[in-house]
């Protein structure tokens, strides 16, 4: 994996992968990383706020009365799990727990199609 070092107009030196900025598909496979982390912290947070939309109107009648009417508080605890997913997945992204497009058998045998293709 070739590494460049990248200095910011603010003088801050970094690491980073050469191919984050020309390959297309590995910007889209980071952006989706970045989603799946923001996304179920925003949605758990919002569960408590509606700021977004009222999570209580997306529980089905039944579930409400399967779980007691307690619909609302029910809401709140899936989104505390959500927020705590968020933050265990940026976790493992920060420990470098996820699979590298590279190295992932799905994407290697795209990738050779495309290049006999090219």
């Amino acid at each position: 994996m070739n590494h460049a070092v990248v200095t910011s107009d603010l003088g801050i030196t970094s690491a980073r992968n050469s191919r984050a900025s020309s390959d297309p598909a590995y910007q889209a496979y980071r952006l989706l990383q970045v989603g799946f982390v923001v996304a179920p912290i925003v949605a758990g947070i919002d569960k408590f706020f509606h700021l977004l939309v009222n999570w209580d109107n997306y529980l089905a009648p039944v579930a409400n009365s399967a779980i007691g009417g307690r619909g609302h508080t029910f809401m709140l605890v899936v989104g505390v799990i959500e927020i705590i997913a968020g933050i265990v997945r940026r976790g493992g992204l920060a420990a470098g727990d996820h699979c590298e497009p590279a190295t992932d058998p799905a994407v290697e045998s795209v990738a050779a199609l495309r290049r006999g293709a090219a």
